[in-house]
């Protein structure tokens, strides 16, 4: 027997949109959102979204383009979208991919590469806020994805609702919509929008897991139903959040040199999945990784430390681990602080997933090409040798050796946290180098926020 066919979902209206941005406030007296659009309907319905909404609160959205240079197409598409941009005049800016794409994992490397290319243009430009179009049907696929992988309770609880990625604040406000409503948002405006082939190729595992979705005889209440499943994770996530933030503020001294002193008693009367969960905290924030390691790492590391057989230095997840009295040092390792930089004067950018690094003045000459890169065992003999008037701050070795440096073609030019600056640098002029400590992670964030419930049109959130 054929199913009966569902009733068409309702388009989303000014007074509904409200209610979903408004978890995300307060904003700024004139608020300036960018919005990553690709184009298709999700995004492009988020864009126009925003852009109304904003000019009733005074601010303007930007809408973010990504060329990854992967289909032909492409080109001919974001030409389109430009021009329905425009006709709303809504500020547009085409980033392009430009790196070589690689082989294996496409789709994951160009959504790493998506989200380097907008955050890093919202960082330039001084925008705060960053808007993704995912949506309810998105949050579901992303729930049996990793269930599917044998995520832990942390990655069931799917996408948050708000996050922070490489300084930049990203805001999903249509979590709790389902797609379909966005796509009769955009048809009750009369506006086209790109269908990619891409969500249909089945070399995806997403691509099957719709399509299964697609099959179920009830499919509205089957995925409402596994969102609620993801809002439970959500809830929990974000009660053992808040206990492991309230641990790191009593047990951890964070050193704006990128380190982090662990006091080991403090640490160790919290229970053990608090202690488990910040010791992730403190790896990812120091060690400045995208991923922790394994579980099983991390779980006999933990132990080593509740025993107190930490005698010598560890190395887990970039970071170096050891014993200093009554405290831990957790440091980066430095051998695993291998990035190099090349900066120019003005230029603002993200060292080792972990530092801003900022270069200001002007150096005209040509043989002044900046980099960026640890200072090592032999930046440090440099330092010490020259060590007039430079300040050691007691620095342990390691975390001395993992210091972000700049570097000429003649050697060793600045190290901001030893207060040092080359002498022989041309002039004795200073280069005016800044490096702050701004971990891809932070130790303790805000508390994981998911969506609270959802209905057929929910937009309730914690």
């Amino acid at each position: 027997m054929p199913h009966e066919k569902p009733t068409p979902l309702q388009p989303i209206v000014a007074e509904e949109f409200d209610q979903l941005i408004d978890p995300f406030g307060p904003f700024e007296s004139d608020p300036r959102v960018a919005v990553g659009v690709s184009g298709g309907a999700d995004s492009l319905c988020l864009a126009l979204l925003l852009n109304f909404w904003l000019r009733r609160h005074h601010g303007r959205v930007v809408a973010l383009i990504v060329d990854h240079g992967l289909r032909r197409e492409a080109k001919q598409e974001i030409k389109q979208l430009a021009k329905w941009l425009t006709d709303y005049k809504i500020e547009h800016h085409v980033l392009v991919w430009g790196d070589q794409k690689p082989r294996k994992r496409g789709q994951a490397a160009a959504r790493d590469a998506r989200y380097h290319l907008l955050t890093g243009w919202c960082r330039g430009a001084g925008v705060l806020h960053l808007a993704l179009a995912h949506h309810r049907d998105d949050q579901v696929e992303t729930l049996l994805l990793r269930k599917d992988r044998g995520s832990g309770s942390d990655g069931m609880a799917s996408m948050p609702i708000v996050w922070e990625q490489d300084n930049v604040r990203l805001l999903r406000p249509l979590l709790s919509v389902p797609g379909e409503r966005l796509r009769a948002t955009l048809r009750s405006w009369d506006q086209c929008w790109v269908e990619d082939p891409s969500n249909d190729d089945p070399a995806f595992g997403r691509t099957h897991v719709r399509r299964k979705l697609a099959q179920l005889p009830q499919r509205r209440q089957e995925v409402a139903h596994i969102a609620n499943m993801a809002s439970e994770y959500a809830a929990a996530r974000a009660e053992a959040d808040e206990a492991t933030a309230v641990m790191l503020s009593q047990a951890t001294q964070i050193d704006p040199a990128g380190f982090c002193w662990l006091d080991h008693r403090l640490f160790l009367e919290a229970p053990a999945s608090v202690g488990v969960r910040g010791l992730m905290q403190i790896i990812l924030a120091v060690g400045g990784n995208k991923y922790g390691p394994s579980r099983d790492s991390l779980l006999l590391l933990y132990e080593t430390l509740r025993k107190n057989q930490l005698t010598g230095g560890r190395t887990l997840g970039g970071c170096y681990i050891a014993p200093f009295g009554r405290v831990i040092l957790l440091c980066r390792e430095p051998c695993a602080s291998d990035h190099v930089l090349g900066i120019l004067p003005g230029q603002c950018l993200v060292w080792d997933h972990r530092f801003q690094v900022t270069l200001l003045g002007r150096h005209s000459s040509s043989r002044h090409k900046f980099m960026v890169g640890r200072l090592g065992e032999n930046g440090w003999c440099t330092v010490k040798r020259e060590s007039v008037g430079t300040n050691e701050r007691k620095l342990p070795l390691f975390v001395r050796y993992s210091l972000p440096a700049l570097w000429d073609l003649d050697g060793l030019v600045a190290v901001p946290h030893l207060n040092y600056r080359g002498g022989a640098y041309v002039g004795g002029t200073d280069p005016g180098f800044a490096a702050r400590f701004r971990p891809r992670r932070a130790f303790a964030g805000p508390a994981f926020r998911g969506v609270d419930s959802v209905d057929l049109g929910g937009s309730n959130f914690r």
